[in-house]
């Protein structure tokens, strides 16, 4: 056997413990038993109990600092791109206007 099938047939073995959170003695395996007691260190204070915890329940941050900088640049790109737009749009319609106001003069 290798090493995942081992694990999950530890962590999926059944033992009659206390459950902690309820106190009442229960039908649990292994790694529900690993889970409150992450939840138990959690409640105490351990951050990494806590980190443990958020990431099994949501999944683990995966985005790094560098590619999190990529995309404020790029979006930064993209309004400094709307910006120069706005500014081009504004100076044809003073261009028009002032055109405008030209003809009316005549």
């Amino acid at each position: 056997m290798n090493r995942k099938t081992i694990a999950r047939i530890y962590l999926s073995s059944l033992q009659e413990e206390v459950n902690p959170l309820t106190g009442i003695k229960e039908l649990l395996s292994n790694e529900d038993m690993i889970t409150l007691a992450l939840i138990h260190k959690a409640k105490k204070g351990d951050v990494n109990a806590y980190k443990a915890l958020m990431d099994s329940a949501y999944g683990a941050v995966k985005q790094s600092v560098k590619n999190g900088n990529n995309i404020i640049l790029i979006l930064l790109n993209k309004i400094k791109l709307q910006l120069q737009i706005i500014i081009l749009i504004n100076k044809q319609r003073h261009i028009f206007n002032l055109v405008y106001l030209l003809f009316q003069l005549r």
